[in-house]
Parts: structure tokens; sequence; C-alpha cells
């Protein structure tokens, strides 16, 4: 039997020295994994003298290594000025602002961390100057550990840095820089230098702070800053909406805490499909002004073509297109509320399209339909552009009342500070509603009421079911009420002239006319809007009859007592004397002659049975909540002004102090 052939002995691998460990430190232009032989660089070399004596056996044993950090090898000089926390800990700096370094990121401090710090009675920590400066308070330096010197070395602060890239913290990334550049220096040294050559006096590290900014690593340094930063704002932007969120859901706190209970009925299904609309136009606004400046802006961005209206499909897939990623569903539910199919920019933004709507009729009062004549007014200095500065003081010598800075905000779409003449083009062909341009007429309302009364008597839920609300929709449209004044002024006909002069004739006259009852130009008014003492008188009388009987059907079967379909005025008032002593405390009488529109003396089931179907509390709802949007775009108009304000007060000094006009 032949003897069994020796094992070839393993080629002994070279020990790691400085050479190594110079090639594990990683470039500045990329970070990629250590390999495996760059890893044995950092760790701890075995010497010869652990290795025992062979054993009979020829088993070797290997002797236990010693500690790395023991009373015989005490901690290099300096090491304890890195330090790390076990949380996040706040930095109150220089300029008395503050920053949080999150947990396990290395800090560079001035001198060493008090002996006391862990007991509590410690004081506070100041941060190296050299990477910012700064303390940290006493109840949070407890938190502060030296980083292991083993772990001082090229590859470990790669790592921090990189981790302090991913963060939010610029403080930590500098410090992960400083850490970075002082150690890379130190392991190109000969025989890798020591963690005392690294950190040896506070005077080395603020002189190696001037040599950082020097170094070429300070582009990479102020890149980094840069993506830090704004991961920073991303943050905080990502936190003021939630806070806003929050905000919108204690709007109305029974809706958002029972959603579920709400999903049961169509009715509060109606009610959150709303909350949740308004909700999307205010998510979408914040993002119309924080991306574009204005919605005008962001409406061209949705609307190239200038049609001034889109479609749902259309509407989405550019929202989409532009990074919007609310709940696009909701929001045009919420928008088209005459499901129409489309939206324009009045349902957007209501007085946005009126500026633009009253700055239209402003120039074509002055120079008919023809853009190359609006713009020649505009450019003074017949240059093919205007200027803020010129488009303000040209406005103003033609007498225009309007916000112009904010005006010029609108139509300077891309945000270049000057406007030509193909931004006015879309002002010739877009034809808006009559009523955006006109100016609300207290007068002529008040008298077309009077007329109405002369010929309906005094009870105005006559008038706004016979006239304006054919459809028993309990809302009136634009379109229904420039329907119905042709309507009324037939019925005119046999009346003395002086009833004439009552009725507004042209479409301005009663686009003023509408304006004063739709303040909040939302396209359509409620009984509310239109006689608000009749809507409180039905109102009470719908809810006590729904909560005490059932609703006005109910309630209307319970007092027929004789059963013939009909109520009169007496059996009526039965309302106050009821058998389970549940009655009206209102006006009955003026209940009565409301609901009787025809005025045959008596009730039918017919009408009481409409009031089944208005949902009064859906209704408030939803006017409360329309007013939060209007609010809303009120407020981003107002900063959008100030905004405006500020500039020309900047842009005037400007032209003080250098003589110009500030013209292009």
């Amino acid at each position: 039997m032949l003897p069994a052939a020796p094992m070839p002995a393993s080629p002994r691998r070279p020990a790691a020295g400085a050479a190594t460990r110079a090639a594990m430190v990683v470039s500045s232009d990329s970070s990629p994994l250590p390999t495996p032989r760059a890893l044995d660089g950092a760790r701890p070399k075995t010497t010869p003298a652990s290795v025992a004596p062979a054993a009979p056996d020829g088993v070797v044993t290997l002797a236990p290594l010693p500690s790395a950090r023991g009373p015989s090898q005490p901690s290099p000089p300096g090491c304890d000025l890195v330090v790390e926390a076990r949380a996040a800990v706040k930095v109150v700096l220089d300029d008395a602002s503050s920053d949080k370094v999150p947990a396990h990121h290395w800090i560079v401090l001035e001198s060493p961390l008090p002996a006391d710090v862990g007991d509590g009675d410690g004081r506070e920590v100041k941060l190296c100057a050299c990477a910012g400066g700064g303390t940290i308070p006493q109840e949070a330096a407890q938190l502060l550990r030296p980083v292991d010197p083993l772990r001082l070395h090229a590859l470990a602060a790669e790592a921090n840095f990189q981790r302090a890239i991913r963060g939010k913290s610029v403080l930590a990334l500098r410090h992960a820089a400083h850490v970075l550049d002082l150690l890379g220096e130190r392991d190109h040294e000969p025989n890798g230098g020591d963690v005392a050559r690294a950190f040896p006096t506070i005077a080395s590290l603020t002189t190696s702070s001037a040599t950082l900014r020097a170094s070429p690593s300070c582009e990479r340094l102020k890149r980094a800053e840069a993506l830090v930063s704004s991961q920073a704002a991303a943050a905080e932007r990502w936190k003021h909406s939630q806070e806003m969120e929050e905000e919108r859901h204690n709007v109305y706190p029974p809706l958002a805490k029972n959603e579920e209970m709400f999903k049961k009925t169509g009715v509060c299904q109606s009610a959150l499909r709303i909350q949740k609309g308004c909700q999307a136009l205010d998510e979408f606004l914040e993002f119309a002004h924080r991306r574009f400046g204005n919605v005008v802006r962001l409406w061209f961005m949705l609307d190239p073509e200038e049609n001034m209206k889109l479609g749902e499909k259309m509407f989405v897939r550019r929202c989409l297109d532009l990074g919007f990623r609310g709940n696009l569903q909701a929001l045009w539910h919420y928008l088209d509320c005459d499901t129409s199919g489309s939206t324009s920019l009045l349902e957007v933004d209501a007085k946005a399209a009126c500026i633009l709507a009253h700055f239209q009729a402003f120039l074509v009062d002055l120079g008919g339909n023809d853009t190359d004549v609006w713009f020649q007014m505009l450019d003074g200095n017949r240059t093919g552009r205007v200027s803020k500065s010129e488009f303000v003081t040209e406005l103003q010598r033609l007498k225009y009342t309007g916000p112009a800075r904010l005006l010029f905000e609108m139509l300077d779409r891309g945000g270049q500070g000057m406007i030509t003449t193909q931004d006015f083009a879309f002002l010739a062909k877009w034809e808006p509603r009559p009523y955006l341009h006109a100016q609300p007429d207290i007068e002529a309302k008040e008298a077309f009421e009077r007329a109405l009364f002369e010929v309906y008597g005094e009870w105005p839920f006559k008038i706004w079911r016979k006239v304006l609300d054919r459809d028993g929709s309990m809302r009136v449209s634009w379109d229904e009420f420039r329907a119905a004044v042709p309507r009324i002024t037939r019925l005119f006909a046999h009346m003395p002239a002086a009833w004439h002069a009552l009725l507004p004739r042209t479409e301005r006259e009663i686009a003023n006319v509408w304006r004063a009852y739709d303040q909040d130009t939302s396209g359509w008014i409620s009984l509310g809007e239109f006689h608000k003492a009749t809507f409180d008188v039905l109102v009470s009388f719908k809810l006590w009859a729904q909560s005490s009987h059932g609703g006005p059907s109910a309630l209307f079967r319970k007092l027929d007592h004789n059963d013939n379909g009909r109520l009169s005025l007496d059996e009526f008032e039965g309302c106050y004397s009821m058998e389970d002593g549940r009655d009206f405390r209102g006006d009955i009488e003026a209940v009565f002659d409301h609901l009787d529109i025809w005025g045959n003396g008596f009730l039918t089931q017919h009408d009481v049975a409409w009031m089944e179907l208005w949902d009064t509390e859906l209704a408030a709802l939803e006017g409360q909540l329309r007013q939060h949007s209007r609010q809303v775009m009120g407020g981003h108009l107002q900063c959008a002004m100030r905004r405006s304000a500020s500039y020309g007060r900047a842009r005037s000094r400007t032209a003080r102090l250098t003589g110009s006009d500030g013209r292009s």
C-alpha cells in the first residue's frame, strides 16, 4: 500500500501593509464595495507569538488574542475626539438655530468627553468649530460615547459618510466628511500612521479643515450637501403636508372619524365624497403654488392648446404627467359639480378666472378684440417684450384698477420675468361666462325682487319654485337664471312702464344682478343665497319633521285624519298639538304659505314630498367646504400679491440706486 502523499503547503498570504490599506480608500467619484483583500487590511494581524507549538498529533492550537484595549494597551491619544450617539441628538448651532444628528453618526468634538458625562451631572459638549461648531445640551450629551479606535480607518469613515449622504442632516455630513479626509490622509502616510497622528491637537483639526476645503474631495462634499439639503427640504415639505392633511381632517372631525359608518347610506357617501373632493382641491392648489407659483401657470401646462376647458381623461392624464399624486377621481367629481363632463379655470380657481376676465373686458373696451393692439398699448419701448415694471406702469397710465403685479405673474407663464404677445393670445378667443367680469349691483337686485313680489306675492319661495328652480333641485345655475329673466319680462307686458325699469334688460345687467346673488362666483345659487329668512323657516320645519316624525311625508299622513289627501291650514296647524307631545315651535302659518306655491289654500302630498329629497345637512356641508376652498384660494392669492408687492419694492429701490427705470 502506497503511503499518502503529503499535502502541499498553501502559499502564505502576505501581510497587508500600508500599500494595501491605501488601495482600500474609496475614490472621490464612486464608492464601490470593499473587496475581501481590502478587508484583510482592516483586520488586526495575528503575530507569530500567538501560535502555540505543534501538538504531537500535528494539530495546531492558537493562543487567545490579546484584547483590543486593556491596561497594557491604552487608547491612543486623541481618539476620544470622535464620538457617536446611541440616539438622535439635538445640536444648538452658533447662530441660535438647531440641527439634529441621527444615531450612530460620527461627531468630532472640540475636546474629549468629560468623565462625568454619563452621571447626569456633566456639562454641555462643544463640537469642532471646523465642522460647523455648535454645542450639544447636557441632557443629550449623556447619549455620547467614543468611537472604538479599531473602527477609525478609512473604510469605516467612508461607510459613515455614505450613511450621512442618505440622511437629512447637513451637520452630520460635514462631520463625516471631516473624519473621512483626516483618516484618508493618515492611511496614505508611510506605515499607515496612527490615531494619534490623525487627531493630535485642536490646532491640527483647524488646520485640516482648511485642507478639506482645498482638497479634491471638496467638490464631492458640495454635491453631497446639495443632495442632503434637498432631502431635508423634501422631508420638511412632507411634514408640512401631513400637518395640512390633519388640519383638513379637523374641518369636519365626525366625517373623518366615522368614515365607515358614513359609507352605509347614500347621503353620507355624498358627504364623504364632497369632503374628499375639497381635500383633493386643497392639495391641488398647494401643488400649483409650490411647483408653478400660481394656478394659472399650472392650468396652461394642463391646457397648452388654450381651449380653456378640459375633459376628464385629458385632465387626469396631464395631472399625472406633471407629478400630481392626489386623489384625482375625487378632485374631478368635485370640480365637475354640474356633471357637464368638462372643467375650466373658473371651477379650479374662480378668483384667478375673475381677474383674467376683468382684464379681458378692460382690454376690449380700450382696443377691441385685437391682440396686437393690446400689446402695443403695454409695450411702451417697442421691444416686443414687456417687463413687470413696464407692465405695471403702463396699466397705471391706462387707469387699470385691478391687481397689476399679480396679473403679470399669471400672464408670465414661464416665470421668465417678461411677457410677449403670445401670452395674450388666449384672451382674444376666450369666452368666459358674462358674470365673471360683471360687478355686483345690489340696487338692481333689490329692484328685481320688488318686481317679482309685485307679480307673485310676498312669499319668496313661490318665486323660487315657480320662476327660478323649476326642476326642484334647490339650486339655480347661471343658465337657469338667465333663461328665467325673459319669462318674467313677458309677464310685465301689461304692467306700466315704470315697472319695466325694475327689470334687467341686457345681458350685462342680468350678470350684475346675478353677481349680487352669486358673490362667490360658484356658478349657482341656493335658496339661502336667494332669501335667507325663507331658507331658515323651511329648514327648521324639515329638520323637526325628520327628527320627530320620520319626515314630512310621514307627518302629512299623521295630520290627514280624514284621508282625503289634502291639508287645510287648520289641519296643518295640528303641528302645534301633536299627540306624542313633540310640537313644532316655529311659525307654522309661514311654512304653510311657502309650501302652497300655487295658492290653492291647501297642501297635497306632492307639495311636501320634495322635502324628502332635500338634504339640508349635505347642502350646508357643501357650502362650508366650498367656502373653505375659497379661503384657501384667497390665502394663496394674498401670498402671491405680497410676493409681487415685495418684488416691486425691491425693484424700486434698485432703480433709485442705479438710476435706471428697471425696464428690459
